[in-house]
């Protein structure tokens, strides 16, 4: 009887065994081309190149009988990017002018040896409020002046300079329309001609070290 029962169990491992390669062996099929990766290696180059012309062939059989789904989702994609193309083409060139500012700031912080004590998001507001208010009709130097003594050292000049690049403002120091671009150093030059303003930027540049001979040079003239 216990002989018997021996049997028995060592067929039930062999059973087990065999489940269990049988299992391992399914699982070791690749999806793709459906055989094992040593049967795909005993393939000749020839077999592979029709097993991947037949997938591709499968592909494009699938392609086919689903074409008015594809035609829809391009449909839907097209109509979507007109809708958008704007606001994606805005996002874009944030991000690459964003890319741009923070390589011309660490390349500045790295020439001065300075880090700039303002963040990105100020030195664009700097910025813009100042070519807000020299394209005013308001006289509005000193506004100005304020937001230029924003910046504490060299670093923050340069960068400031980089960020605003080249406007257009719309007059000139005679109140006349004016649509050359110009650089913040050309803006101040051209524009600044109250003592007080010329003054106050003179003084701070100075005392903080801030180095720009032309705009240094024309405002120790008017102050």
């Amino acid at each position: 009887m216990a002989k018997t029962t021996m049997n028995l169990s060592g067929g039930q491992q062999t059973a087990n065994d065999y489940a269990k390669s049988m299992r391992t062996q399914a699982r070791a099929v690749d999806q793709t081309f459906g055989m094992t990766e040593e049967q795909f290696a005993n393939l000749t180059k020839y077999d592979r190149a029709d097993r991947a012309m037949d997938t591709t062939d499968r592909g494009l059989s699938l392609v086919e009988r689903n074409w008015k789904a594809v035609i829809i989702i391009f449909i839907i994609v097209l109509v979507l990017y007109f809708i958008f193309r704007n606001r994606i083409k805005s996002m874009v060139g944030s991000l690459v002018g964003r890319v741009k500012q923070a390589n011309a700031k660490s390349d500045i912080e790295q020439k001065t040896g300075q880090q700039c004590t303002l963040s990105d998001e100020e030195m664009s507001q700097i910025a813009d409020t100042i070519s807000s208010t020299l394209g005013g009709f308001t006289d509005s130097e000193d506004a100005v002046a304020a937001q230029i003594c924003l910046c504490q050292n060299q670093a923050d000049w340069d960068t400031l300079k980089s960020v605003y690049g080249s406007r257009k403002l719309r007059k000139d120091s005679l109140g006349l329309v004016y649509t050359e671009p110009l650089s913040l150093s050309g803006a101040i030059c051209r524009y600044f001609d109250e003592s007080a303003a010329c003054t106050k930027i003179y003084s701070h540049f100075v005392s903080h070290r801030i180095k720009d001979d032309a705009v240094l040079n024309y405002l120790n003239g008017k102050r």
